[in-house]
């Protein structure tokens, strides 16, 4: 009899063990979730195909660490404006030979407007694109506030910049799409753009 409880003792200890280890891991799941850290400029600038872009991510990167390699700490926040400028631009969009200008015959004098469409989307309906036209201007320029067109701080570190009156434009670009019939559907994307020093 003591023979056989003790041949059933390892299976016994490693049962026990398994459970210990179950009851933590329900535990650790339960327990509180690591903070997601803090957002970079990046996040906050980059249009959202851009985000998802390793191309456009290491052009910001490098954008910025020039302008914080400046000697003239003064045109620093036009610098950092400008970067967000254009990485809000950015786009890991295929080359698309179908040019969406040639599709859509626009009067030139008509891309500059009173008012921007905004973005429109035609997609999943209308999933083969032409590719996306240049930008233009529309809407009514106007002074408002740009994340670095304020004063800049410096330590030995770092230097930041705060936000600064700054003249707001907004662009704008259109592609044609197409579904399987054959039917078009023109999709906008619009972006606003700052440069410091509005007056």
């Amino acid at each position: 009899m003591r023979e056989r409880w003790l041949r059933s003792l390892p299976l016994t200890i490693l049962l026990f063990a398994m459970l210990l280890a179950l009851a933590g891991l329900a535990a650790a799941q339960e327990g509180p979730r690591a903070h997601p850290g803090p957002r970079s400029p990046f996040d906050d600038a980059a249009s959202p195909q851009a985000k998802t872009c390793a191309v456009c991510t290491a052009a910001f990167q490098k954008c910025s660490s020039t302008c914080f390699g400046l000697e003239d700490k003064s045109g620093m926040g036009s610098c950092l404006t400008a970067c967000d400028n254009a990485v809000a631009k950015c786009s890991c969009d295929p080359e698309v030979t179908l040019r969406s200008e040639d599709l859509v015959k626009w009067d030139p004098t008509s891309l500059t407007k009173d008012a921007c469409h905004g973005n429109v989307s035609c997609q999943p309906n209308y999933p083969s694109c032409a590719s996306w036209s240049a930008y233009s201007d529309c809407g009514t320029p106007f002074c408002g506030s740009g994340a670095h067109c304020g004063e800049c701080t410096c330590d030995e570190i770092r230097c930041f910049c705060g936000p600064g009156p700054a003249w707001k434009t907004q662009i704008e670009r259109f592609r044609v799409c197409f579904d399987q019939f054959g039917n078009s559907c023109t999709e906008w994307q619009t972006l606003n753009q700052s440069s410091c020093d509005c007056v």
